[in-house]
């Protein structure tokens, strides 16, 4: 096995471990620059935690309702992500609503159990994307699932490398959580999907997932920011969900 290919073993396996519970081995060397170029593989990873939904939902769908099945896909991805980023959705949600003050903002993201602001909204983009999902035909749900995965991910990488970091003291900062060639290599994993999807849904769908993902991952960007100062890792879980979301819908609004 080469030097590079082993590295981007490596790479992967520790974007794996990080957005999901899936087991890696234990012996996989870690340090924070490891973990920063990792972040190209997060798209691709978040495409395998949607290929895993579809792999459920596909003979599901033959045996139960629609709904029922679509139900269960949502729960498979739930267990393999530890619903890492639902979690986050609603501790951001709690905080748009409830916190005062940036300082009171930053303190109750990390901290306060969840509250009414944070339990209905994830209620509701669950709800939400669930409604969306059952109406959509079997193999277009299915690549859905593949690609708003991805491109809620990619929302996530784009947030860390253009916005900064909301700290408690000292000078604002961008943080190198995302290099430059990390970036662009997770962009083309994100088109590479989409241009894949374009042979199931058509360009117009998929034009509609990535312009959805754009709209709804800036826009909660643009809350947060205007609450915290900057993005937190816990925020970072609503980003991806609203470019999950935001995808769903420009590919339901086609079909």
């Amino acid at each position: 096995m080469s030097v590079s290919f082993r590295l981007e073993r490596q790479l992967f396996l520790l974007s794996l471990r990080y957005l999901t519970r899936v087991r890696v081995p234990d012996d996989l060397p870690h340090s924070d620059d490891l973990a920063i170029r990792a972040t190209k593989y997060h798209p691709l990873v978040g495409a395998l935690v949607g290929f895993c939904g579809g792999v459920v939902l596909l003979p599901l769908s033959w045996m139960l309702s629609p709904l029922a099945a679509m139900i269960l896909a949502m729960i498979a991805m739930l267990l393999m992500t530890g619903a890492f980023h639902e979690i986050g959705l609603a501790r951001a949600a709690d905080v748009i609503g409830d916190a005062k003050t940036k300082d009171e903002a930053r303190r109750l993201v990390e901290e306060r159990p969840l509250r009414g602001y944070g339990v209905v909204s994830l209620v509701m983009v669950m709800a939400l994307k669930l409604a969306l999902l059952i109406e959509l035909p079997l193999a277009v749900a299915c690549m859905a699932l593949v690609v708003s995965n991805a491109i809620g991910r990619m929302a996530t990488v784009h947030v860390v490398s253009t916005t900064y970091l909301a700290r408690d003291v000292g000078v604002r900062a961008r943080v190198p959580g995302v290099t430059s060639e990390s970036y662009w290599i997770a962009l083309t994993i994100t088109v590479a999907f989409l241009l894949l999807a374009t042979i199931i849904f058509g360009p117009l769908a998929s034009a509609g997932a990535f312009v959805g993902a754009v709209v709804l991952g800036q826009c909660f960007r643009l809350l947060i920011v205007r609450k915290l100062g900057g993005y937190t890792g816990t925020c970072l879980g609503g980003v991806e969900q609203m470019g999950e979301l935001g995808a769903l819908l420009g590919i339901a609004l086609v079909f």
